[in-house]
């Protein structure tokens, strides 16, 4: 029963694309900005794992995303803003933003698995190759708001050391740090 309106529940979600990322972010942080509203769920979607490391050393598994992650690119950044008992913003339409970001299929590495995964989920790659966000005019746009910086702000994922980890290579201009604990640190930040 919970899965009978699925195309009513997405309403929920604003999709974002180039023309729209600047007023949609805005409009998150004059929510954050207020108090109430200051848990974000996070979740991404990524090209997959491009590389492997054959290692065997204490660092392996943090070697081998940082790998990957520095290797491609995000291709979408889910936000969902809730306050500390789970309640959504009241006076929206939507409470998750999907923002995409310009992936391009000729030029930028992927799994071939998971963009076939992508797009049996409805992910539109020409669509996001001629509308997708710049992520470097996002991040500047992201750097500059209650997001990011925040003590305020807590955020919150699902099995998220990818997820984490591509944000903090947007925030840090494309390179994630060369250490699982400087990563750690600099997630703290």
């Amino acid at each position: 029963e919970i899965f009978n309106n699925v195309e009513e529940n997405t309403s929920y979600i604003k999709e974002v694309f180039a023309p729209d990322y600047k007023k949609e972010l805005k409009k998150i942080f004059s929510i954050i900005d207020k108090g109430e509203y200051t848990y974000i769920g996070m979740d991404t979607e990524f090209p997959g794992n491009v590389c492997n490391i054959n290692s065997i050393d204490n660092d392996f598994y943090y070697k081998n995303m940082k790998l990957n992650i520095d290797s491609t690119k995000i291709i979408q950044l889910g936000i969902t803003l809730t306050n500390e008992k789970g309640e959504y913003p009241q006076n929206l339409p939507y409470h998750t933003w999907q923002f995409n970001f310009k992936f391009d299929l000729k030029n930028d590495k992927f799994s071939e698995e998971s963009i076939n995964l992508l797009k049996s989920s409805g992910i539109n790659f020409e669509n996001l190759e001629k509308n997708g966000i710049n992520q470097k005019k996002f991040v500047k746009e992201l750097m500059n708001s209650a997001l990011v910086l925040n003590p305020k702000v807590k955020w919150v994922s699902y099995h998220g050391a990818y997820d984490f980890a591509y944000l903090l290579k947007l925030l840090n201009r494309d390179i994630l740090p060369n250490t699982e604990q400087e990563f750690i640190e600099t997630l703290k930040v």
